[in-house]
């Protein structure tokens, strides 16, 4: 999904959505922001990634990015459509 206002993409599969939902009942959910990363990737432009960890569904294997966002804004209005 491609946003203008607040320019941003939020990236997710049906697949990490359905995990997403199967454990955020039961389970811990964690939400994980950087600019720093971006910033010298594009250098010194503001940009932010938040992602949507769970743990994955296998015992032993690494944690899943159920969603990311990458955004211009990192305000409360930006993350809260972000978590919505």
């Amino acid at each position: 999904m491609i946003l203008s206002r607040p320019r941003g993409i939020i990236l997710f599969s049906e697949s990490t959505v359905r995990i997403y939902h199967s454990l955020a009942r039961a389970d811990v959910i964690y939400v994980d922001a950087t600019g720093s990363v971006l910033t010298v990737l594009l250098g010194n432009k503001s940009c932010y990634a938040y992602e949507i960890v769970v743990r994955h569904p296998n015992q032993g294997n690494l944690p899943l990015a159920a969603a990311s966002y990458f955004a211009t804004s990192h305000n409360i209005p930006s993350i809260s459509y972000f978590l919505q």
